[in-house]
């Protein structure tokens, strides 16, 4: 497992957003696309990255839009580096990896969204640092 995620291949349950048409293959052969909750939370990152709007206001607005999110989960899913192109796990602590996934927001979007958050790097994560 860690062996396929250091070569970008993401080997755990399918991020929020995405759909694996590929679900039954090999890590290798996974194929994510983005479905419609993927694009709202593309959405949810703009608005967090301009400040304008509290979590919950952002939260509220996904919800009138049909997008299944809670207040508790938005901090976690925003801070996940996969969103952006990267795989970050628990089995390799320290280590980011460029995923063949499509990212779902440029890394300057998920930089910004997760700055306008804590003002800190989000798990360690600066431009270029894989």
């Amino acid at each position: 497992m860690i062996e396929n995620l250091r070569q970008g291949y993401w080997v755990s349950m399918t991020p929020f957003g995405y759909s694996n048409l590929n679900k039954k293959e090999r890590a290798k052969n996974h194929r994510y696309i983005i479905h419609k909750e993927g694009e709202l939370l593309a959405g949810a990152f703009k608005l967090k990255a301009e400040g304008r709007l509290s979590i919950k206001e952002i939260v509220l607005q996904m919800q009138q839009l049909g997008y299944k999110l809670k207040y508790k989960n938005f901090n976690a899913l925003i801070s996940n580096p996969f969103y952006c192109g990267l795989l970050a796990h628990k089995m390799m602590p320290g280590e980011l990896i460029k995923g063949h996934h499509p990212p779902l927001i440029s890394e300057e979007l998920f930089l910004k969204a997760n700055s306008a958050r804590d003002n800190s790097m989000c798990m360690g994560i600066k431009k270029n640092s894989y």
